[in-house]
Parts: C-alpha cells; structure tokens; sequence
C-alpha cells in the first residue's frame, strides 16, 4: 500500500520513544547509543497503519523538527554558539509549553550524547592534589603574602617552629583551638575526628608566625563533618594541612564549607589537604567591610563522589570580593550540581577583588558521564556575578581586575572551560583545555589577553568584551 493510502513506513533508526508519536514505537526497542528491532522481526522496516490526519501531524512534527535543526545549524555558524547552549536554549524555550515539552524533552535527551563527546580518558595528576608527604615549612615574603614557592632569604621569612600541641580524637578539639597563639602547631594524632557543628577560629597568627593545624603524615587523620561550615575562620595566618575532611550529611545544602574564610582572615593558607563531598569547600568572602586577603591554596584534592543535591551554590573553590590570593597546583574534579539552576564551577574568584591567580590546576568538571543535567565550567573570573552588597566596592562594575589564569589542564566540561565575566586586564596563557566548549569572555568592562592555550572549543568574545592576542615576535 502506498502512503496516500493512509500507512506510514518508519525506519526503526528514526523512531525514538515517545520522541514523535509514542505509537509509532511500540515495536521498538530503544537505546541511549542506538535504536535496534526485536530479533523475531524478519525486516529492518515495520509498517504501521495510521489514520490520514494522525499521518500528516507526524509528517508535520517531522518538518518543524527539521527546519529546527537547519535554524540551529544557521544560528551556530552565523552567532558562534556552541551545539550544548542552543539545546539548553531550545529547551528553555520550550518550558510551560506542555505539547513542545512532550516533543523537547526526549528529543533533547537523545541529542545532548550525540553532541556532547563522552568522557574516554580522564588525565591523571602529574603533581596537582594532596601529595603523599608533608611539604616543606610555608615561607611569607615581606609584605605577609604566603609564599607558593621557597623564595630567596631576601624575600621570605622562614615560619618559626615550636613544638606542636598533640591532639587525640577524644580531645574537644574547638577548646584546644581556642588557646591558640602566634607560631602555635597543633598536630592531631592518627585518628577519624567527628565535626558535629562550627570550630571558630577567633585568635590567629603573624607572618612568619601562622598558627598550624595539621597531621604529622596526610592519611592519618580523618575528619567527617555534618557541620554546615567546618572550621570558620575569622582571625589572621592560620594554616591548615595534611588533612582529609570529609562531609557527611545526608542533606547536601547542610554541608556547605569544610573552611569558611572571612573578614580579618589575611593570610590565610590550605595546602596539601583532602577535601570531598562539600557544595563549595572553600569559601572566602569579606565580613563587615573587612577582606580575607593574601590567601594561598595549594596542593589540595577536592571532590565529590556524588553530584550535589543542592540549590545552593556548587564551586569548590568559591572566592568573593579579596584580593591576591592565589590557587595552585590542586586537583579538582566532580562537581555537578543536580538541582536548582544545575550550575556550577570549579574555581571562581569575583566580587571586585584584583590580582588573583589560578595556576597549574588540574581541573575536571566530571570524570564520568559528561552529558549529566546541568552546566559546569572549570575556571572563571566573574562567575555568575555578585550581589552589589557583596561586593568590595559596592558596585562591582568590574567583577574582577588583573587576574591570571595560566598552565592549567582542564577537560570534561560541558560548557566552556574558562569564562571571563566583567573582568578586566585578565591574563589567560598556556592552559590545556580538552572537551570544553573553549574560552568565553563576555560583557564591556571584560578585557584578556590570550597567548599560547591548547584547545578543541572555540575562543568567543561577545557582548561587547575586547580580546587581545598578542603577537610573538
């Protein structure tokens, strides 16, 4: 019979559940990688008989999906968008429209894998994360900046050492804290340490006399916290390393921070710790107009080993409105947020502060299953934006100023893997970006210059944004 007779021949490969007109695959089993026919089929072709008006509104639907694709494919070549932002867009569109969304929503599941390249190798550290062994004494230059490298004696000062304070996991480890002293170590002896609500740290330190929490050995000393803020610290030169804390609560949005740096914290230093299953591990943020500034994190894994069931905001290194501070050689990965806007980064600085750098970073937003609901971007000045309240000028008309983004790895994005927002006299140089959409930079008061990134995305300034790339002689 022919089609003016009222049947409709479908090729199974076309036929996707529920995708056109759930009829229509019945006799269909679908896959997320292929579609295949039942064995007992003799045919790769199955004929269905439709009623005339049923036939012409598949025929239609079929028409407006493809005139959808060549306006994306139109709009992609003539507006630089990537594949993965008109899909979200389409679905955007569609949402509060029930008839589209029967239509939407699985055609968008079956596409986001086919345009979106799975996860085949994740990269391995070279030196980024926690390190087997304790590192060398923290040095300070003059002007109390913690120093990420031994510098020369003319411009460091070496930390004072004492004996430690020992901690067992039967002490209240809150009072002993609370005793502390310029040059104090507390060291806590091999254990699993329980952190039932927020320690406090309201005494701190001098340059080149921090106060020190840490184990004698990273992997000896576990702590697991429901606290919704772990170690809260408000006081200056405190330095915390060689250890693994991990959240524990059932509810994600009740473990928000294993550190929370504010207001007076300068100087404060995360070097060499182990740090998973938190919304955003570590917070900095100013406090009654005062500002956390010249902080160092260095040699830290942070991850998650679920996504985050959170409306709270998912970015493990999380750093609002201070200046100088500076993200070394940590290994982050495994951050996706699973509800609310699904957004989420692996490191941010932003809220007007000047002079941060992310370097040498190993940053992986998933290491498996790329094409998980939401967006995740690796490394950004600017982030989402700041509240104005939140801001160090009030204002933020720039959300951050001479920032260096440099020597990082970075793969397995599903959206670009460094995104510049409102951020002026940025440096971006030497990153390897691998399966990200590439580098994004955006909006008028956002200037960067480019020199020497590996990548397979695309380099995108929009909205008015100046882009430099220098040329080497």
């Amino acid at each position: 019979m022919s089609p003016e007779e009222g049947v409709l021949f479908i090729h199974a490969p076309s036929c996707i559940k529920t995708m056109v007109y759930p009829a229509l695959c019945s006799n269909v089993s679908y896959d997320a990688r292929h579609l295949t026919l039942p064995r007992s089929d003799t045919s790769a072709m199955t004929t269905h008989r439709l009623s005339k008006p049923h036939a012409k509104w598949v025929l239609a639907l079929c028409i407006a999906a493809l005139v959808c694709v060549v306006a994306a494919i139109v709009a992609y070549n003539t507006a630089q968008r990537a594949p993965g932002e008109l899909l979200r867009y389409a679905e955007r569109r569609a949402e509060g429209h029930p008839k589209l969304e029967v239509i939407t929503k699985p055609l968008a599941a079956w596409l986001r894998p086919q345009i979106e390249r799975p996860v085949s190798k994740v990269p391995e550290p070279s030196h980024q994360g926690q390190q087997p062994a304790s590192l060398p004494p923290q040095l300070y230059a003059h002007n109390g900046q913690p120093a990420a490298t031994v510098l020369t004696v003319s411009a460091a000062q070496p930390v004072i050492q004492t004996l430690p304070h020992l901690i067992t996991p039967s002490d209240d480890l809150a009072t002993r804290l609370r005793a502390a002293r310029p040059g104090d170590t507390f060291e806590l002896l091999p254990g699993h340490y329980r952190m039932l609500r927020s320690i406090r740290l309201n005494q701190g330190g001098a340059p080149g006399q921090p106060v020190t929490l840490r184990a004698a050995r990273p992997g000896t000393v576990v702590i697991e916290s429901t606290a919704a803020e772990g170690f809260v610290v408000q006081s200056p030169y405190w330095t915390f390393e060689n250890l693994l804390i991990r959240g524990t609560c059932p509810i994600h949005s009740n473990c928000e921070h294993a550190f929370h740096v504010v207001g007076k914290a300068t100087g404060t230093v995360i070097r060499n710790n182990h740090i998973e299953n938190f919304n955003a591990h570590i917070k900095v943020n100013g406090l009654s107009r005062h500002w956390p500034d010249q902080g160092l994190v260095q040699f830290n894994t942070l991850t998650n080993t679920a996504p985050r069931r959170t409306g709270h905001p998912v970015t493990p290194i999380d750093i609002v409105a201070a200046n100088d501070w500076h993200v070394l050689d940590n290994h982050i990965s495994d951050f996706v947020k699973a509800d609310g806007n699904q957004i989420s980064y692996g490191v941010f600085m932003k809220g007007s502060g000047q002079h941060g750098v992310i370097a040498r970073n190993l940053i992986i937003c998933t290491s498996q299953h790329i094409s998980q609901p939401g967006q995740r971007v690796a490394a950004s000045f600017g982030g989402g934006g700041t509240d104005p309240a939140s801001c160090r000028d009030g204002r933020c008309v720039t959300e951050h100023s001479h920032g260096t983004i440099t020597s990082n790895v970075i793969a397995h994005c599903n959206d670009f893997g460094i995104y510049i927002n409102k951020a002026n006299q940025t440096r971006i140089e030497r990153n390897t970006l691998i399966n990200t959409y590439g580098i994004d930079i955006r909006f008028p008061t956002s200037s960067a210059i480019l020199l020497d990134n590996q990548h397979d995305g695309m380099i995108r300034a929009r909205d008015g944004a100046a882009l430099i790339t220098p040329t080497i002689n």
